[in-house]
């Protein structure tokens, strides 16, 4: 479901591309295809690292999956099926997946969707089939951070090597884990694009600004606690540069979905995630009142009311399953998690 689910998400990115240039929005067409096309060339570098040691023919056949938008599928086949791992495959089939799904996350569907609300929110008639694509994106996203959550929640090998880390979904409640954990990421991500949105309608340098700021924060935190370097790059010639890109995309993760293998020490660590998850609401409130502080600036502008209904609600309601989500875990486990 999760590979259909992706596949459907580019479909409907690329028909807003075609929908952007139709209407005379460009600008907005080329950011969109901009995302596509780095998304593309990202997953294929993945995909050529994780082949360097497969035959030609294998290597041409894994690019052609990238090129055609059915990655997503064949990757989730491979883990649903338990495909062994062949011998000169770089990257077991489940983190090849994992990898790749963040990439789509961070370099495509997030990006996308913040956009495509800007041009909604600026658009003096938005079309019904932006708030589709929106929300597919938003759906898509969410359930990539749940899945692989679970996905790496569940396997008997990281329980094993980190049983303080993995191990929160139990047995008896597994479905209603998940349930909670999808609404939860997908509030998660709501909030966190229609606070984007809103702050690039009035100023789109402040936008860039605090993210900016807010990830050099993060790579100063590291450096501070001298693990910045990530562990599997130890030995790697572009280690810094790698590591780099692992610890933004991993927050990016943490701060639009709310991933929770984020907490993970060799990530961003117990202390950031939960720091990430105080400030997500805070900036989101923030947003809104910097949007309607402003709104008389601008020529095509909401109704307050519904600025505060859709920050507040979507923030209101990601708390209270937040809360819903701890009440299960605390009743079923003993792990730090808990105690976060």
């Amino acid at each position: 479901f999760g590979g259909c689910l992706s596949m459907f998400d580019m479909g409907s990115d690329l028909y807003m591309i075609w929908f952007f240039f139709h209407t005379g929005q460009k600008w907005f067409a080329l950011a969109n295809v901009t995302f596509v096309a780095i998304n593309m060339v990202i997953q294929i570098v993945l995909v050529l690292a994780a082949t360097s040691k497969m035959k030609t023919s294998t290597r041409i056949k894994e690019v052609l999956y990238v090129l055609l938008c059915v990655k997503a599928g064949v990757d989730a086949y491979r883990v649903a099926t338990d495909a062994e791992t062949e011998e000169e495959q770089g990257l077991d089939t489940l983190i090849e997946m994992s990898l790749s799904k963040c990439i789509e996350t961070v370099f495509e569907a997030v990006p996308a969707s913040v956009f495509q609300t800007y041009a909604t929110f600026t658009a003096s008639e938005p079309s019904r089939v932006a708030f589709v694509s929106i929300a597919i994106s938003i759906t898509t996203t969410s359930f990539t951070s749940t899945t692989l959550s679970f996905d790496f929640d569940l396997s008997q090998k990281k329980r094993a090597d980190h049983p303080s880390q993995f191990g929160f979904v139990k047995s008896d409640a597994r479905a209603l884990t998940f349930v909670v954990m999808f609404l939860m990421s997908c509030l998660h991500v709501t909030s966190r694009v229609l606070a984007c949105a809103l702050v690039a309608v009035v100023n789109p340098l402040l936008l860039g600004i605090y993210l900016a700021v807010d990830n050099a924060s993060m790579i100063l935190f590291k450096v501070a606690r001298k693990d910045f370097v990530y562990g599997i790059l130890q030995s790697s010639h572009l280690a810094i540069l790698f590591s780099c890109l692992e610890r933004v995309g991993s927050k990016f993760m943490i701060d639009f979905t709310g991933f929770i293998i984020g907490r993970h020490p060799s990530e961003q660590g117990g202390a950031y995630f939960a720091w990430c998850m105080v400030l997500s609401p805070l900036s989101g409130l923030g947003a809104a009142y910097y949007y309607t502080a402003h709104s008389d600036e601008l020529e095509i502008k909401l109704r307050t009311e519904l600025v505060w209904a859709m920050v507040g609600g979507s923030i209101g309601f990601w708390l209270v399953f937040v809360a819903i989500f701890i009440k299960i875990i605390v009743e079923r486990t003993s792990t730090p998690f808990t105690r976060l």
